[in-house]
């Protein structure tokens, strides 16, 4: 059954002699009644739930319901739209003879309703009949005389189905954002089902067209929720079709744009290797940045992609202020970062990012001692190398523990375990299906009171769930890399914040993770620097011995530490804190 919102919503399109598809002025005055009868008024609000829940082949069952109202109530207000209702079944079924008699009757009522209807009733004979442009020049006039979002959704669906026909892709796009905007909440399910099949019967070029023009809208001002919908789902469906047909120039663009990787996807370190092999010469990219992105295991993997993200999006035109500064990517693994790191380089980089795992931090630091461009290292190690062209971003998992230990012994904790790096594997094989992960039975028997976490939300999520399975309820400290899963379960626990993160930000459906929120702080720090360096024909080289002045100078708001920058040195200071759960 349809809830009361759709109830109203055919009451809307079709009750009210006064509201139709294309009302004016005279339309939109109040009716004295609903309807001659109360069971006049049931019969056709039964018959319009039907008919909008219904797919159009399945609205022919209807035909008896319809005949029945006519023979029932004939001069009830309603028995014209019933009239055009059956026009429309009529062309369902192919007979072209008796929807024009219908129709020409509609067209002749007195309502601007009734007229309207017919004019959108028409418009599907026309489709029926294999003219979408003809279709779609009724449509588009209809258009603009709607105020409705009942009449809006019935006249953009067809309004779709014949630029999607015509192959007027831009008008079907528009179409889209009018249909999503029109549905109710209880069709919104359908509305964004028969969007994602409208979507894919696109090409690529087209979708890509509408990607940027989805961006540009962004670019002053918000989205509707419909567009911001769609510029989601056109990314993943283009996302999708780089990966399928290994359209490495596809996910060049995307990955350069920033889009491809705003949007976390299941194919995100797919696309970002795929656009890693293509073309990135200096001369079709102008200033880039070189990110390393390690493969090898889940956990760089994992971290990579988030680091991509934010830098893309930090670093992303579709930002304001300057222009874009794009990244380039080399997939490697830790024992060869020295080489990625070279490649970028002589590709003419900026700048590079590297340094996900500890290993690879620290060969991209020995690799800055004797480097020719400025290194932005995301993980921070005991053993780390500083040298003139090396930044640190990240925070060690040695500091981490200490401030979580801290924070135990505060609260009288005696006895604790931990989980990620140093303790039990996040990843650690289960023997059989169904077992557990952690030994929460051993901590259990143990009267473990805590447990640290430094993995990942993942891993956090697993842990919580295994602990409620056995009805544990320890208190939890999350590190950093965790740390935005604090709200996504609940009983005693407690996380490691730094600066804003982990953010609360409303609206967002998946918090941003620690690696994407470095990755950002490392695109705005070189953006701003990079902005410093100004327009000029200085060559590449030059511009990278200005740089690390440049950078460890900028001071700006950050996301993973309340410093505004690395204060003319070479670690970014951050001051770890403690984030209760609220």
């Amino acid at each position: 059954m349809l809830r009361a919102s759709v109830i109203r919503f055919v009451v809307l399109c079709f009750g009210l002699p006064s509201l139709g598809c294309g009302a004016g002025q005279e339309a939109q005055e109040p009716s004295p009644s609903l309807s001659e009868t109360r069971a006049a008024q049931a019969a056709f609000r039964s018959i319009a739930q039907r008919w909008f829940e219904q797919d159009e082949p399945q609205r022919l069952q209807l035909r008896p319901r319809l005949q029945a109202f006519l023979s029932r109530y004939p001069t009830d207000p309603r028995s014209a739209n019933v009239r055009l209702l059956l026009a429309w079944l009529s062309i369902l079924e192919g007979d072209g003879v008796t929807a024009e008699r219908l129709i020409a009757e509609g067209r002749a009522s007195s309502s601007p309703s009734v007229r309207d209807f017919a004019d959108v009733t028409a418009a599907r004979l026309l489709l029926s009949r294999q003219d979408p442009q003809a279709a779609l020049i009724v449509l588009l006039r209809l258009e603009g005389k709607l105020v409705d979002p009942s009449e809006r959704l019935i006249c953009a669906e067809l309004r779709l189905q014949a630029a999607l026909s015509s192959r007027h892709f831009p008008e079907a796009l528009s179409a889209l954002t009018d249909y999503l905007s029109a549905a109710p909440a209880d069709l919104g399910d359908r509305a964004r089902a028969k969007a994602q099949a409208a979507l894919g019967a696109m090409p690529e070029l087209a979708l890509e067209r509408s990607l940027l023009d989805l961006d540009a809208k962004a670019r002053q001002g918000s989205l509707s929720a419909p567009d911001v919908w769609l510029r989601r789902v056109v990314r993943e469906r283009l996302i999708r079709l780089a990966v399928e047909h290994k359209d490495a120039a596809l996910a060049r663009r995307l990955l350069d744009s920033h889009p491809g990787l705003a949007r976390r996807n299941d194919l995100s370190m797919e696309l970002l290797q795929l656009a890693a092999s293509a073309s990135a010469a200096r001369g079709a990219h102008g200033a880039f940045v070189g990110l390393a992105l390690e493969i090898g295991d889940s956990d760089s993997e994992r971290r990579s992609a988030s680091v991509a993200r934010g830098l893309s999006d930090a670093l992303s035109a579709s930002l304001p202020g300057a222009d874009s500064l794009p990244v380039v990517v080399r997939a490697t693994d830790a024992q060869h970062v020295g080489e990625t790191l070279t490649e970028l380089t002589r590709a003419g980089a900026l700048a590079l990012v590297a340094g996900v795992t500890d290993a690879s931090s620290e060969a991209a630091a020995t690799w800055a001692v004797a480097g020719d461009a400025p290194v932005l290292l995301i993980r921070d190690t005991p053993d780390l190398v500083i040298s003139e062209l090396s930044f640190v971003l990240g925070t060690s998992d040695m500091d981490q523990l200490d401030a979580i230990q801290k924070e135990l012994t505060r609260r009288n904790v005696g006895k604790w375990s931990r989980v990620g790096s140093g303790g039990f594997d996040c990843r650690a094989a289960v023997e059989k299906a169904g077992q557990d992960r952690f030994p929460v039975k051993e901590w259990k028997q143990e009267s473990v009171e805590a447990v640290a976490v430094l993995g990942p939300r993942s891993c956090a999520l697993e842990l919580f769930a295994e602990l409620r399975s056995q009805r544990l309820a320890p208190l939890l400290a999350l590190g950093l890399e965790g740390a935005e899963a604090l709200t996504s379960f609940t009983g005693r626990r407690f996380a490691l914040a730094a600066g804003s993160f982990p953010s609360g930000a409303p609206g967002a459906d998946i918090p941003a993770d620690f690696y994407e929120s470095l990755g950002s702080d490392a695109g705005k720090l070189l953006r701003r620097a990079w902005s410093e360096l100004g327009r000029s024909s200085r060559s590449v080289g030059e511009e990278r011995q200005r740089l690390p002045t440049l950078l460890g100078a900028v001071s700006l708001p950050l996301a993973t530490t309340e410093a505004t920058g690395f204060a003319g040195k070479r670690r970014l200071p951050r001051r770890l804190t403690i984030r209760e759960a609220t």
